[in-house]
């Protein structure tokens, strides 16, 4: 017996839970869901380690599943899909189905995801101001991710698609140092 890649069994169950959520015509909600659940991953991390440690017994497993359907208040297309992938012992997956769905969600709703890596926190005025040239550079709406790194030194790094837009003050460094070397 042949195993499957965990990447394209994540996405077959993201796919089909996209699907119902468009076929129901809740993708707006259930995105909301989604994004709630990838939060619970992060604030929560020891739940979900022992949640995806292998279990027969899914009398443990789907009581939690339902408790944490009925505290985030999810939808009947979440609830169900969430019990499936208990159900079929996936739960260990549901980081990677969360990201390809939100993947789905974005490329159906023609958003486009820029990475933003800046040394310190931009202001509520910066952010604005970033989001609108990056909707007007790329003729698209955007959602910023932004990340505090310190090695940057200074300037930011914008990352989208495959692309890569590096104005930070280290590989403007990096650059004046292969400078001087070549002049040497």
């Amino acid at each position: 017996m042949q195993k499957e890649s965990k990447y394209i069994v994540a996405d077959m169950y993201a796919q089909a839970w996209f699907a119902a959520a468009l076929d129901n015509q809740c993708a707006d909600a259930v995105f909301k869901e989604v994004l709630a659940l990838k939060d619970s991953f992060e604030q929560n991390q020891e739940l979900w380690k022992s949640l995806c440690m292998p279990v027969d017994d899914e009398h443990i497993v789907l009581p939690l599943i339902d408790e944490m359907i009925a505290k985030l208040k999810f939808s009947n297309v979440s609830a169900q899909t969430l019990r499936l992938i208990a159900e079929n012992k996936r739960i260990g997956l549901l980081p990677l189905i969360t990201d390809t769905f939100k993947n789905l969600y974005y490329h159906n709703k023609g958003i486009i995801e820029v990475n933003v890596d800046t040394v310190i926190e931009l202001s509520d005025t910066q952010r604005h101001d970033l989001k609108q040239i990056m909707e007007d550079k790329l003729h698209a709406p955007v959602t910023l991710n932004y990340r505090i790194k310190p090695e940057i030194l200074g300037g930011l790094a914008l990352s989208f698609n495959s692309f890569l837009v590096d104005d930070t003050l280290v590989t403007k460094i990096k650059g004046l140092e292969q400078l001087i070397m070549e002049q040497e």
